[in-house]
């Protein structure tokens, strides 16, 4: 029997038997396999396709029409850390030497619904192609939670390709963004963009730079580094005597074409000037922040005592402000 890896884009053509469907939760999270509840659901074109449903499995005794598998939570979203890896191969007795095709670590948190294969008839034999995403790189913490909220606002674990953008960061280097300690004042921040640029951004990354009297690009990188990347930038910096957003090169300069770029600046004040066409969308950090869209526009992160963090209420409402802010280029209402 030849086990078949399935990735993004990838498929596989098996044997024209029944299938049996296996999910089996993965890892040590809060959603075990004692505890992470959900169901299979097999589509066709005209409804539900006949299934024989086991304790461990879900059969689909013959694909003779495209069918669409997917999970769903129990409740009405996927906790968070819900990760599994799904088996589809023969069901019939004798059949060792069969092909089968596995998806390893699928990540479910925060989606309602999960599209993972299409099974249909192919020449006699059955191809399973993947939907969508099939594994993640490992982010932390913050930006876990920011990830699986985009997930959960838009319903989808990643924009389609003609829905996605250049996510563009700014962080103001000026005095008064380092009255506190990096990682308690922008970190967060940083981390909430790494995560959401996973689910919409182009290339998955966020491009940072740092802004005062001059500006600096940051070299980029993975999701997962670009919180440390900037803060290590902001370190190796001269303090700066204000945050000229002037500086930053207009988008019509950049590479990608203009419409698809989206462009946000953390600060601990809206510059003058806010909004504008031409101009960041302003992220405010600060105590006294309310977490989520402001009345002027901006969006407020804020900056928890020393021994706690922000809650997935507050990410959940500060990444719905920053999806609204992009909303005429992703299709978000």
């Amino acid at each position: 029997m030849t086990t078949y890896l399935l990735r993004e884009g990838h498929s596989v053509r098996v044997d024209a038997v029944p299938i049996a469907i296996r999910v089996q939760p993965v890892g040590a999270g809060p959603q075990s396999s004692e505890t992470l509840r959900f169901r299979v659901e097999v589509e066709g074109a005209h409804g539900p396709a006949r299934v024989v449903r086991r304790p461990d499995q879900v059969i689909v005794p013959m694909v003779d029409q495209p069918v669409r598998v997917s999970l769903l939570p129990d409740g009405d979203v996927f906790g968070p850390q819900s990760v599994v890896t799904v088996a589809l191969g023969p069901d019939e007795p004798g059949s060792g030497d069969a092909d089968r095709a596995v998806l390893d670590a699928i990540d479910l948190s925060g989606l309602s619904r999960r599209e993972i294969v299409i099974m249909e008839p192919d020449a006699g034999r059955i191809k399973i192609s993947t939907v969508g995403v099939v594994t993640d790189e490992a982010l932390p913490a913050m930006a876990e939670m920011a990830r699986d909220a985009a997930r959960g606002l838009l319903g989808l674990p990643r924009l389609p390709v003609e829905r996605r953008v250049r996510l563009d960061v700014g962080l103001d280097s000026s005095a008064s963004m380092r009255r506190l300690s990096p990682d308690r004042l922008v970190r967060p921040c940083l981390e909430i963009f790494a995560g959401l640029s996973v689910v919409i951004a182009t290339d998955q990354t966020v491009h940072g730079t740092l802004i005062g009297w001059q500006t600096a690009a940051v070299p980029g990188g993975k999701a997962a580094d670009f919180a440390a990347s900037m803060i290590t930038g902001l370190a190796d910096r001269p303090l700066d005597i204000g945050c000229r957003i002037e500086a930053v090169p207009p988008i019509a300069a950049r590479a990608m074409p203009p419409e698809r770029v989206v462009r946000y600046l953390i600060t601990d004040a809206v510059p003058a000037g806010q909004p504008g066409a031409e101009l960041p969308r302003a992220v405010v950090v600060g105590e006294g922040q309310q977490p989520g869209e402001q009345p002027d526009g901006a969006t407020g992160v804020p900056v928890p005592p020393e021994d706690q963090q922000l809650d997935r209420d507050q990410v959940r409402r500060i990444v719905a402000a920053l999806l609204s802010g992009a909303r005429s280029l992703i299709g978000v209402s």
